[in-house]
C-alpha cells in the first residue's frame, strides 16, 4: 500500500490511559506528511527529467546510426 501525505494527515490513533501526547503526535504526522509531499514532488520532477533525457539519447542514437550508414555508403562508393 502506497502512503500519501493525506493518509498520514488523516491517520487516527486509539486513545488510551496514559497514552502519547496527542498534539505531539499530530505535529509529528504533519511534519512527515510535508516531507513526503516534498519527496513525491521531487520524484515526479526527476521522472520527467529522466523521460526528457531518454528522448534526447534516443535522438542521438538515431543520428549516430544515420552517420554510420552514411559513412558505410561513402566507403562503398569510394
Amino acid at each position: 500500500m502506497d502512503l500519501t501525505p493525506w493518509d498520514i494527515e488523516e491517520k487516527k490513533f486509539r486513545k488510551c490511559f496514559r497514552g502519547l501526547d496527542e498534539h505531539e503526535v499530530k505535529a509529528f504526522l504533519s511534519q512527515i506528511s510535508a516531507q513526503l509531499a516534498e519527496l513525491i514532488s521531487e520524484n515526479e520532477k526527476l521522472k520527467t527529467e529522466l523521460r526528457e533525457k531518454e528522448t534526447i539519447i534516443k535522438e542521438y542514437k538515431e543520428r549516430e546510426n544515420l552517420l554510420r550508414n552514411t559513412l558505410v555508403s561513402a566507403q562503398q562508393s569510394a
